[in-house]
């Protein structure tokens, strides 16, 4: 019986993504270890609860990439290979997937021990239009690692074309439509029997309002700070919705209340939210669980990200019906067709984000209804039904 190790540099990231792939593998015999640093307990545990036949390994991963402190990781990884024999190591997230292929590049007097290693890319965190120092550094730690990569699997064409032209792989080289969206969950048919306009009043949303909605970790490279300072710039009745956490999430709470635009809503008041200013136009959910009912009181959704892999915001905001308008970067493009399912505009412009946002919204009820249906019908090419064999097809090479 074949041994994998599954490795991301969180437990939270292969809690959100990868229990139905892990499922699978243990469905058709494969034995699974499961890897990640412990630095969220809540994920774990349901990882335990989800995946009672697996190993669960922690690894003293630092979020920094080049962080000295990596090193024990990489001990800690070359042991666990040493000591467990895995056949296979799939992994995924920039960090980990670096020193994970480190540690296995330097098992140099045990390469008999060496696994078959599958790198799924989550987006490369280079393209182009990144600074020269910062290129050179994360395409040079592709590239002296690219001797253990097996396997590599990427999710946009930007990437694709990065991996294919430094030939950052050994034997094959393949796209997969991302991870796979949860269509069934993300529907409007959920919703049904909810009146829009009600639940729009929990939280002081009018129904004349223009509700956008972004879903991401608040981080430098996500950029929300772009969007809060831009709603300034747009009609009184555009609000905006941002779900998440992260390490920008004060500073982006500091700004906003700056120019009198949020309400931050407290652990007990996520399922229950009530506005209290009428003249607050940014809402901070936090983390929350049910997303698809936020998608299905929200009107549009956006993405200031300046750069992605296949990103799962976008793709069940469109099974959701909602209309994108999002940064022309990688990834993105690979999912927005200009005017046919919504619109791209150029990272970090707030000019070019408000305009074209504003082409949207004044864009005839039945254009718009027409975008809706065009993006339910291609998120369907990304549900998990279509995907997931797909992405653990490469196992069994």
């Amino acid at each position: 019986m074949k041994k994998i190790l599954y490795v991301a540099s969180t437990y939270g990231h292969i809690a959100s993504f990868h229990i139905p792939y892990i499922k699978k593998l243990q469905e058709n015999g494969f034995l699974v270890d499961v890897a990640a640093a412990n630095s969220n307990e809540e994920a774990k545990n349901l990882l335990m609860k989800e995946l009672p036949e697996s190993g669960f390994i922690d690894i003293s991963f630092e979020k920094k990439m080049f962080s000295y402190k990596n090193a024990k990781a990489v001990k800690q990884i070359r042991k666990k290979i040493s000591n467990r024999a895995y056949d296979i190591i799939s992994v995924h997230t920039s960090l980990a997937s670096f020193y994970v292929r480190l540690a296995v590049l330097l098992l140099i007097s045990q390469k008999s021990l060496r696994p078959i290693l599958i790198n799924t890319v989550h987006g490369y965190l280079f393209d182009n239009k990144t600074s020269f120092l910062k290129r050179s550094l994360l395409l040079f730690a592709e590239k002296i690692t690219r001797s253990v990569t097996n396997h590599l699997l990427v999710m946009n064409c930007d990437d694709y074309e990065i991996a294919q032209k430094y030939h950052l792989y050994q034997d094959t080289l393949s796209m997969i439509p991302g991870m796979g969206i949860d269509t069934i969950r993300f529907s409007q048919e959920n919703f049904a029997l909810l009146d829009r306009n009600e639940e729009r009043k929990k939280l002081n949303l009018n129904q004349s309002d223009i509700v956008m909605i972004y879903a991401a970790e608040f981080s430098k490279r996500k950029n929300q700070k772009m969007l809060i300072s831009a709603i300034q710039q747009l009609p009184p009745n555009v609000k905006l919705i941002l779900a998440g956490q992260g390490d920008q999430l004060e500073k982006c709470k500091k700004l906003s209340c700056q120019v009198n635009l949020t309400h931050s809503t407290s652990s007990r008041e996520k399922n229950s939210v009530v506005r209290s200013a009428k003249e607050e136009r940014i809402i901070f959910l936090g983390h929350v669980g049910n997303l698809e009912y936020y998608y299905f009181i929200s009107d549009i959704c956006v993405s200031s990200s300046s750069s992605e892999g296949l990103p799962f915001n976008i793709m069940e905001a469109m099974s959701m019906g909602l209309p994108v308008v999002a940064t022309d970067v990688k990834g993105h493009k690979d999912l927005i067709e200009e005017s046919i399912n919504g619109f791209l505009y150029e990272f970090d412009s707030m000019e070019g984000f408000r305009n074209t946002l504003m082409r949207l919204i004044e864009l005839p009820s039945i254009a718009l209804r027409q975008i809706g249906e065009n993006n339910t019908d291609k998120a369907s090419l990304y549900s998990l039904q279509e995907v997931l064999e797909k992405g653990l097809s490469i196992f069994n090479k």
